[in-house]
């Protein structure tokens, strides 16, 4: 066996995938963050396992260099421990002390594992993978670095009124008729909200919209509610339809975002509360809150009437002990 650099479609067509893969490493190629380097595990002309790498523009954990590991794929367990360890040895060789993943080149993109799968259905824009792949790489001395949850809440008949909003600000749908210009508005905000949030990297407004523009089709304006004062984004939910779910009674409450200059006045509740009770009167019963870190302050929102539904973890590798 032999690990190889990818750099191209064409370096791919010349190799046969195992029959184990599931094509998700082919994102390195195609999207998402660049990544410094994509590596292969050849078995003659047989690909066993592939990932990503990225170091030169990551963010510190700890005060200590990270190097990140994504797009991943691999046949076997095996093939998984060989690649891995080249892995990490590559971010070592790269000045990394610390190896974390899975992320996809930063926290805008794909990243964490399933770690308690649950009995319900994948739901939209979750990630989804092997069961296996958890276990690869704690055989290969990753460790959670961070936990996050989703939770289902059944709304009630009788959603209570969210109460007074904040003085001074007003709250609205989202124009989806002007979608690129909401975008732009939306996007300080943002950046402000989830600066603190751990292995955040800024992102440019461009790159910003090219992650909400695919799914503009999707979205149902009258479930994206923006607060605002002074004519400035203050606070944003933004909840969409489950479009997986069967039985179209959920929704999915995918971000909550609110600047740090309103924190403490109740303004996430009152979103949070807002579009529940807007989604029960468009004839929604279920509300997910998804990918919720473990200590952030959202997973307090709703907490009495919610139940646990999937469990995910951001893994992590110390690389100074080698």
């Amino acid at each position: 066996m032999r690990f190889v650099t990818i750099t191209s479609t064409h370096d791919l067509q010349e190799t046969t995938p195992a029959a184990g893969l599931t094509g998700q490493g082919l994102a390195g190629l195609t999207d998402g963050d660049t990544p410094d380097a994509h590596w292969a595990l050849l078995d003659g002309r047989t690909r066993l396992a592939q990932c990503s790498l990225w170091w030169r523009r990551t963010p510190a954990v700890d005060g200590a260099r990270s190097g990140l590991i994504g797009h991943y794929d691999a046949d076997n367990a095996d093939a998984a421990q060989a690649l891995l360890g080249h892995a990490c040895a590559e971010l070592r060789r790269a000045g990394c002390t610390t190896a974390v993943g899975p992320m996809d080149g930063s926290t805008w993109q794909p990243y964490r594992f399933i770690t308690e799968a649950g009995t319900h259905p994948a739901f939209l824009m979750e990630p989804a993978h092997p069961p296996a792949w958890t276990d690869h790489w704690l055989a290969a001395g990753f460790r959670p670095m961070a936990h996050y949850r989703s939770t289902l809440i059944r709304i009630p008949d009788d959603e209570s009124d969210p109460g007074t909003i904040p003085e001074g600000i007003r709250v609205r749908p989202l124009d989806l008729q002007a979608f690129t210009q909401e975008l732009d508005a939306l996007h300080p905000l943002c950046m402000a909200a989830f600066r603190e949030n751990l292995l955040f990297t800024p992102l440019s407004a461009s790159a910003f919209k090219a992650l909400y523009q695919p799914i503009e089709p999707r979205i149902d304006p009258r479930l994206v509610l923006i607060a605002e004062q002074h004519g400035r984004p203050c606070g944003v939910v933004f909840a969409l339809p489950d479009y997986l779910n069967p039985d179209r009674d959920t929704i999915i409450v995918k971000t909550l975002a609110v600047h740090p200059d309103y924190h403490g006045q109740g303004l996430g509740g009152w979103l949070t509360a807002a579009v529940h009770r807007r989604a029960r009167a468009l004839g929604y019963r279920h509300a997910i809150h998804a990918l919720m870190r473990d200590d952030n302050p959202s997973v307090r929102i709703g907490r009495h009437h919610a139940r646990p539904l999937r469990r995910y973890a951001l893994l992590s590798r110390n690389l100074e002990a080698q």
